[in-house]
């Protein structure tokens, strides 16, 4: 089951984070109708999985983005001169 629960201020977010405690939060909404915490008494479906990447791959992927950027540039160019006449 899902709770939303309002809250007020800092002191008052802190007593409701409190006073559920043994509930999960699993979001805070922070929205013109007010400031709301939502609390879930159900595990989440989904364990998280954290995982690393080589770092030579990191670097690999960036140079292709880098690449990439500066043939888009290049071509947003080209086609700038073809449509000015240059």
């Amino acid at each position: 089951m899902i709770y939303t629960i309002e809250y007020k201020d800092n002191s008052d977010r802190e007593q409701v984070k409190a006073e559920y405690a043994h509930l999960l939060l699993v979001e805070e909404r922070n929205i013109s109708e007010g400031n709301f915490l939502i609390f879930s008494d159900l595990e989440l479906v989904q364990d998280i999985i954290y995982t690393t990447v080589p770092s030579k791959e990191i670097d690999t992927l960036m140079t292709s983005n880098t690449e990439t950027a500066e043939y888009l540039i290049d071509l947003d160019f080209r086609l700038s001169s073809i449509e000015l006449g240059l």
